[in-house]
């Protein structure tokens, strides 16, 4: 879990309420909002809250799921107590991304669709993506962006730092890149879906790993002379 000390701290559901200081905020949280400073949503025996409505509470998860999914669909601030990531930890989770993408911008025949995942920590992504982040699920635990069209390539350039992000060159002219424009206007545009979420692994002694990913799926195409 990740904490920080700061001043002032705003809370992200109410407007112009601020806390001196984590504890402050995290008791505002567990009385007004049923939120706990961990990451996810307040159980106890019986029922499983949901932190973005006071009182609202479902039997499990799946309940809970589908209310965020009709209510909060765009709901997309980041958890609270996130620590602030340095300069240098958020280039080289960049770098690693720019590297992510590159290595499936193969040449020959390969499939169009592609997908890439990495470790990387929540701080991290919200650092790199804070302003792009579509939505943000409290009960899934997860965090998503959609990148597509023409205006798409100069966002990701300025994120990665790099206007050659989305493309790969080879001999005699041939290169492959990400495709986020789509020439017949009869069609869905193509996306580059960006998220993060938690990877759980639990063996039959009951004993979990956790660990945040990144996650990128995006389509490819290749021209030839």
């Amino acid at each position: 879990m990740e904490t920080q000390i700061v001043s002032n701290i705003s809370c992200s559901l109410c407007s112009n309420k601020t806390f001196k200081n984590l504890k402050g905020l995290h008791l505002h949280q567990c009385r007004i909002h049923k939120q706990n400073n961990n990451h996810t949503s307040v159980i106890d025996s019986s029922r499983i809250y949901c932190v973005l409505c006071p009182g609202k509470n479902y039997k499990n998860l799946q309940g809970l799921n589908r209310h965020e999914t009709l209510i909060h669909s765009n709901y997309n601030i980041p958890r609270v107590g996130l620590i602030p990531q340095p300069f240098k930890k958020k280039k080289k989770i960049k770098k690693k991304i720019n590297f992510l993408i590159k290595n499936k911008l193969k040449n020959g025949y390969q499939e169009r669709k592609q997908h890439v995942n990495a470790p990387c920590l929540e701080s991290l992504f919200v650092g790199t993506f804070h302003g792009n982040i579509k939505r943000y699920s409290p009960s899934r635990e997860y965090y998503y962006c959609i990148f597509s069209g023409v205006e798409a390539y100069e966002t990701l350039s300025q994120i990665f730092n790099d206007p050659k992000w989305d493309v790969r060159e080879y001999k005699n002219q041939q290169q492959t890149w990400v495709v986020l424009v789509s020439q017949d206007t009869n069609q869905i545009q193509p996306e580059m879906v960006i998220q993060w979420r938690r990877k759980k692994i639990k063996d039959e002694a009951n004993h979990v790993s956790e660990a945040g990913y990144i996650f990128l799926s995006f389509m490819i195409d290749q021209i030839y002379y």
